[in-house]
């Protein structure tokens, strides 16, 4: 090519560039420039995408995009090292081991990925003031050289900045006055009069679910000791499909437990549920801390069915909402925490042996009514007085607190077609209500708890001990015809566990079939070593 067609390849880009720089100032709004960016970038979607992604206080977000597919574009982030050496850098250009690296690719769809032969990343804004980065897989125009491309990508990225900013500003201004006018909503809801502080709690969180977009609302609060929490208080939504519904309250309790350590709002996205033991059901969550005077009294579960992620206005109005509730009302909460401390056990934080006659009575009148099964575990610790009398009363209630919460890992594991209950029955005896359950069910239930607490090391005052559980196992209408005789048959399999070798679970009767009305005393027990410490 000589020098005059040189000169003219030149010209007819540097007016391509001049025409697409004149197409784009021209767009009246923000988005339409936008829009008119990532075209040029991306003319064919199936083959390229194009993104620019926001940089807020709540992290990165994708913006607008064109060529990703929906899940792809929400999973769109990059971190905050990246986006720091992008701002120096100005442009950055990835290619092969380094587009692997990229935090921004680890979120796509593997369709998407596909797509990716180089990666460049442009920054938005002054390193001063920075508003995000624009990606692309693409430059433009085709056939210039890449000097040309990168040069008239950066000053197209440079046009677009003031219009962003500018259209940031008042995002954030309509973001406040929402923020505002949904908080004065919340509060009018609190100055309402209730029949009881419990039926505030409940409003304030139907009133507050509907405005971040949340599918359930449950507040849970903590023992005295701060260690675990105890039932919820008060829920809002959720599935109404009955099996369900339950699983998706486990899942409410699950994290209300993890809650305990943590002191400021923590959101967990779809990736992070799994960890939980939370597979389905769930897409995201906010946990929301309830602070009163500098101690964590109880935590706020918002969650959603869809892996979206809270808005940062959403986020904002979320931690407000948990602020006042613990602040602004601490009358009701104190109210919430006298009638759930009236039903909980102080050491263990299960529930009471009052709560226990409560809930029992009430599942067996329901199972009585409906001809459903509901089984019933009493539960007593190993020679626990010789675990008192060796290591003194303390390492007896560490022990104590250590198995009650590993009875909650293991039952709230299960699929229960209604919510299980844990009490503490009296002195070392635990107990579990399992409504819903066939006495083959429960079994297995009261065979994992025996398991997990066989394996659990207990540490206190430098000693490490295990201690076992012996377990006996009723089922209604299997077993007997009555609560009394339902608690009876449970206390005979737990003395025949205690007095055939201990650590074992013994039932009241077959675990596979209805018993017939006069029924022999068989029962079915599982020998395990009955050695105490090990």
């Amino acid at each position: 090519m000589d020098d005059f067609d040189v000169l003219r390849r030149e010209h007819k880009l540097a007016r391509l560039e001049n025409h697409i720089l004149r197409e784009f100032v021209s767009q009246a709004q923000p988005e339409q420039a936008i829009e008119l960016l990532l075209r040029r970038f991306v003319p064919k979607p199936e083959r390229a995408f194009a993104a620019l992604i926001e940089r807020g206080s709540a992290g990165t977000t994708c913006a607008f995009s064109r060529g990703l597919s929906e899940e792809s574009a929400q999973s769109l982030l990059l971190s905050e090292a990246e986006h720091a050496i992008v701002q120096q850098a100005r442009m950055l250009t990835l290619e092969g081991a380094s587009i692997d690296d990229s935090s921004l690719v680890a979120g796509l769809t593997q369709a998407d990925r596909a797509k990716i032969r180089t990666l460049h990343l442009i920054a938005v804004g002054e390193p001063s003031q920075p508003i995000g980065v624009f990606a692309t897989t693409a430059l433009y125009p085709t056939g210039a050289s890449a000097g040309r491309q990168a040069s008239l990508a950066k000053r197209l990225v440079a046009g677009v900045t003031a219009r962003l900013r500018g259209e940031r500003a008042l995002r954030e201004r309509e973001a406040e006055l929402r923020l505002t006018s949904e908080m004065l909503d919340l509060r009018a809801v609190a100055d309402q009069r209730y029949g009881n502080p419990v039926g505030l709690i409940e409003a304030f969180l139907a009133a507050l679910a509907p405005k971040v977009a949340a599918d359930a609302a449950a507040l849970f609060l903590f023992a005295r000791d701060g260690s675990t929490p105890g039932p919820a208080v008060a829920r809002f939504g959720g599935p109404e499909v009955p099996g369900v519904s339950a699983r998706w309250k486990q899942y409410e309790e699950t994290l209300a437990r993890f809650a305990v350590a943590v002191d400021r709002p923590r959101a967990i996205d779809a990736k992070e549920l799994p960890r939980y033991g939370i597979e389905s059901l769930m897409g995201s969550v906010l946990l929301l801390p309830l602070r009163r005077d500098d101690q964590v009294i109880g935590v706020t579960v918002l969650s959603r069915g869809k892996p979206i992620p809270l808005t940062p206005m959403e986020q904002s109005l979320a931690t407000w909402a948990a602020e006042f509730l613990a602040h602004a009302i601490p009358r009701v909460l104190s109210q919430a925490v006298f009638e759930r401390q009236a039903r909980q056990d102080g050491l263990t934080g299960l529930a009471n042996r009052r709560e226990w006659d409560r809930c029992y009575s009430a599942a067996f009148d329901e199972a009585f009514r409906t001809g459903a099964p509901v089984s019933i575990l009493l539960c007593d610790l190993d020679r626990f007085k010789v675990l008192n009398d060796t290591f003194g009363h303390r390492a007896g209630d560490e022990t104590l607190r250590i198995v009650a919460r590993t009875f909650q890992d293991q039952v709230f594991r299960t699929r229960a077609s209604d919510p299980a209950l844990i009490a503490r029955y009296g002195g070392e005896e635990l107990a579990v209500l399992l409504p819903g359950f066939e006495a083959a069910g429960a079994f297995r239930i009261a065979e994992a708890i025996r398991q997990a607490v066989q394996e659990t090391v207990v540490s206190t005052d430098g000693n490490e001990l295990r201690a076992t559980v012996s377990i006996g196992l009723a089922t209604f209408p299997a077993h007997a015809d009555s609560a009394e005789v339902l608690v009876a048959r449970a206390d005979m399999a737990l003395y025949e566990a205690k007095m055939t070798g201990r650590n074992r679970v013994c039932s009241a009767g077959p675990l596979d079939r209805p018993a017939p009305a006069e029924r022999p005393s068989s029962r079915r027990t599982v020998r395990h070593d009955p050695s105490l410490f090990k």
